[in-house]
């Protein structure tokens, strides 16, 4: 019977091999599981200016703290529901922190920022255009302001993976992640009837909906 074991530079050139695979394939997962937590801040977004939405039309005035939106989300401390901002384990979600407003409202929409990320700190919104249909109304993303290196990389990776960066978006939130001067702000005004509205044309009307949405 043949009891030679593994020679030491078998053991090397195996390790070398693992650790080959290992840097290839840990940055894919991580990145993936970065993608799923962006995703579930972008339908929290679209549920939130939804809220919005709908205060606005019944009081004809905006939101100035989450407890006023029939909506709650999940995770979140409850005493953020009485302030402009809530937090939750991945992202903060400010109240008005877009830089655009929402359609058939004098409202900034939700700015959702990723909060304890590491290396991942971008910020996702809606930039609402009335009238518009397409790309116009997709949601965007883009690195926070101000970072470099291996953060912007990465980054700015997640955004484009979510198909949600565009160049010009870079600096467009400020980087603050609160309300405030942003550049290339596009607030609606005057009377509208219809708008568009996530792809869909919705119609004013007083009758709103105060049962509370729960976020995940």
């Amino acid at each position: 019977m043949n009891k030679q074991g593994f020679t030491l530079t078998e053991l090397l050139i195996t390790v070398v091999i693992v650790g080959i695979l290992v840097s290839i394939a840990l940055p894919m997962y991580t990145r993936t599981i970065e993608r799923s937590r962006a995703t579930e801040a972008m339908a929290a977004i679209k549920a939130m200016n939804d809220s919005i939405y709908a205060f606005f039309i019944e009081r004809e005035a905006c939101p100035t703290r989450f407890s006023q939106l029939a909506i709650t989300v999940e995770d979140a401390n409850d005493a953020d529901n009485a302030d402009n901002t809530i937090e939750t384990k991945f992202f903060r979600f400010d109240l008005a922190g877009s830089p655009v407003s929402v359609p058939g409202t004098d409202c900034n929409g939700i700015l959702a920022t990723r909060i304890h990320g590491g290396n991942y700190q971008y910020e996702i919104w809606n930039p609402y255009t009335r009238g518009t249909t397409g790309n116009s109304l997709a949601l965007q993303c883009a690195p926070v302001e101000g970072i470099n290196g291996a953060a912007l990389e990465k980054s700015r990776a997640v955004c484009e993976s979510l198909g949600l960066f565009r160049e010009e978006n870079l600096g467009a939130t400020g980087g603050s992640g609160t309300t405030g001067s942003f550049s290339g702000k596009a607030g609606i005004t005057g009377p509208v009837e219809k708008i568009v509205y996530e792809g869909t044309i919705q119609e004013k009307n007083t009758s709103v909906d105060e049962t509370k949405k729960t976020v995940k």
